[in-house]
C-alpha cells in the first residue's frame, strides 16, 4: 500500500488486515490470488480485484471451494467488461469509459512528447459503481 492509502487509512481509523497480492491481470492470477487467501489463517472477508478478469477468477476458486459469495466474501472488480453481468454470481465493479481513457492518454503523451505537460498532470474521468450480486 502506498503512502497515501495508509495515510487515508489512519485518517479513517482504520487498521490494514489485509494483504496486497500482486499479479498479473488475468483469471488465473485471479484464481491463484483467491487460494492464496484462503490459504491465510485471519480469513477476508472481501476481495477487490484490479480489473474484473482477476475478480471473475477468484468467483471461480471461492465457488470450488464452497466460499459463499457475497455471503462469507464478497468480491469486486474494476472495469465492467460486458461478461462481468454474466458471472455466476453477476460481479460488482467500476465502470470506466475506455474510449475515453485511451483519447485522454493519447491526448497526454502527445503533450508530453510537445513539452506541453508534465508527468504529474491528471485527469479524472468519469465513473461509476455498478452495484450487482458479488458484494451483496
Amino acid at each position: 500500500m502506498n503512502g497515501t492509502g495508509k495515510g487515508l487509512m489512519q485518517a479513517a481509523s482504520l487498521s490494514r488486515r489485509g494483504s496486497w497480492l500482486g499479479t498479473a491481470f488475468s483469471m488465473m492470477s485471479g484464481a491463484a490470488a483467491a487460494c492464496k487467501i484462503l490459504a491465510l489463517s485471519l480469513r477476508a472477508t472481501a476481495i477487490l480485484s484490479t480489473n474484473d478478469k482477476m475478480a471473475i477468477g477468484a468467483l471461480r476458486t471461492l465457488y470450488k471451494a464452497d466460499v459463499a459469495v457475497p455471503g462469507e466474501m464478497a468480491v469486486t472488480g474494476f472495469d465492467d467488461v460486458r461478461y462481468a453481468a454474466h458471472s455466476a454470481p453477476p460481479l460488482t465493479t467500476v465502470a470506466l469509459p475506455a474510449r475515453e481513457m485511451g483519447g485522454v492518454a493519447r491526448n497526454l503523451l502527445m503533450d508530453l512528447i510537445e513539452g506541453k505537460a508534465s508527468r504529474e498532470d491528471r485527469s479524472v474521468l468519469p465513473h461509476q459503481l455498478v452495484l450487482r450480486e458479488s458484494a451483496g
